[in-house]
């Protein structure tokens, strides 16, 4: 394989890791990972058609069932009042808000609570899924970025582990774009590879989740992203977030014979103690900016077009 970077353009990319499985939800196959020893970029090849990606994506899926066990339904609380925060700091108490890969949307009904002015619009890939949504009410169109058509424009575009999902991140970037007002601003949470997660755990590290992530970010890829897509980068933070580290313990232990556990959703019963055992860790990660997730909120500038 003699593949140049689909980001950076610079060298071909090399193998990275071999015979990766999908330990969460069972899909048939063995999967590989290209690095790119110029920008740290990693990228899933053969990358899959976009409905072999929507297949990946079972009825339990995780991301479609945050409100259903107290627990997560708690953390996932917790985590939206620190992000509706964050979002009121960038657009104030008014605004238009789209979320691409929004799922049910759930969280759309705390925002509307907690700033009824801010008017919510969701997209997401499966139907059934967004229907969902649609039924308690909820603004969820149901596709991808690039057929989703809208006369409205907004203040702020949310990418909360989507980045990662999608066949070409510089297209979906430049396509959202395009929907931004003038100095909008767009969110982008993901996995870091540079992580210490990840460089322990390589095969196993829960930041891959193949097949469904099919570009890994570095700091150093993302920032070219950003670039190349035309926004002006306003910040970077690195989060508190052990769901990488529960997830890479809970796919090593599957991959024994010994301790595979049932998996509800894609986790194991102890998945939710790892999420609390590993927060030690994961503190002094984040203060050497290593830690499992990245986020950044870039903005569109006046002069970058439409």
């Amino acid at each position: 394989m003699n593949l140049i970077c689909p980001l950076c353009k610079g060298e071909p990319l090399t193998p990275a890791l071999s015979d990766v499985r999908d330990l969460e939800y069972g899909m048939d196959g063995k999967f590989n990972f290209y690095g790119c020893p110029a920008c740290n970029l990693l990228v899933l090849l053969p990358l899959p058609s976009l409905e072999d990606l929507k297949n990946a994506y079972p009825d339990d899926y995780h991301g479609f069932h945050t409100s259903e066990t107290r627990v997560i339904s708690y953390l996932y609380r917790l985590l939206y009042f620190f992000r509706l925060g964050e979002y009121k700091q960038l657009i104030g108490e008014k605004g238009n808000l789209l979320d691409i890969g929004c799922a049910d949307a759930y969280y759309f009904d705390l925002l509307k609570q907690r700033f009824p002015k801010i008017n919510p619009y969701g997209i997401e890939l499966k139907d059934e899924i967004a229907e969902k949504g649609r039924k308690k009410g909820r603004n969820i169109t149901t596709g991808t970025i690039d057929n989703f058509v809208s006369g409205i424009k907004f203040d702020l575009i949310i990418m909360n582990n989507l980045i990662e999902h999608v066949l070409d991140p510089v297209k979906e970037l430049e396509r959202a774009k395009s929907f931004l007002k003038p100095e909008g601003y767009i969110v982008i949470e993901t996995p870091n590879k540079d992580s210490w997660d990840y460089i322990l755990m390589k095969k196993f590290w829960g930041g891959l989740h193949a097949p469904r992530h099919t570009y890994i970010f570095s700091t150093s890829s993302l920032n070219d992203l950003v670039s190349k897509s035309g926004f002006k980068l306003v910040k970077t933070n690195f989060l508190l977030n052990t769901d990488h580290w529960a997830l890479s313990i809970q796919n090593f232990l599957q991959s024994t014979m010994v301790f595979c556990a049932n998996l509800e959703n894609g986790r194991a019963w102890y998945y939710k103690y790892l999420l609390f055992l590993f927060l030690p860790l994961n503190i002094l990660q984040f203060l050497f900016r290593k830690t499992g997730s990245i986020k950044m909120v870039i903005k569109k500038h006046e002069t970058s077009g439409s």
